[in-house]
């Protein structure tokens, strides 16, 4: 079986797609890791060291460590996917500091930076996904 990084759960009592969408961080690849890293440092700016939250963010943060820039004093906090921020804000024990996710699925703290945002998508009828399949391209 192939491992994937989105998946629906068919056992899962959500009602909305967002919230049914499974997110597997497992099977990203060392140079997946590298690559988020380096949007980061673009996106976030300088930063003078990082650390993980438990269970979930130790690969990021390894990613992220090349980045480190020794003249600033700026604490990164990173995690692949925040659901609550209850374990972020846990990490960051009132502490300023800049934190980032590859995935937040619900509204971050305003001192989080999301990657990308999984929270309410758009989804279109049926109806208008078809029109918009039968438009030929250029």
């Amino acid at each position: 079986m192939v491992a994937c990084l989105f998946g629906k759960d068919p056992n899962n009592p959500f009602k909305t797609p967002a919230e049914s969408l499974t997110i597997d961080c497992n099977v990203l690849t060392r140079q997946d890791w590298r690559a988020l890293a380096w949007l980061t440092q673009q996106l976030i700016g300088p930063f003078g060291c990082v650390e993980a939250v438990p269970v979930g963010g130790q690969e990021f943060a390894k990613a992220l460590k090349p980045y480190i820039q020794s003249r600033s004093d700026v604490v990164l906090i990173a995690k692949d996917i925040l659901i609550t921020g209850e374990s972020i804000e846990k990490q960051r024990n009132g502490r300023v500091a800049k934190g980032v996710v590859v995935f937040a699925r619900s509204v971050p703290p305003s001192w989080v930076l999301p990657l990308f945002t999984i929270t309410q998508p758009t989804v279109l009828p049926i109806r208008e996904k078809q029109e918009l399949a039968e438009v030929p391209c250029g």
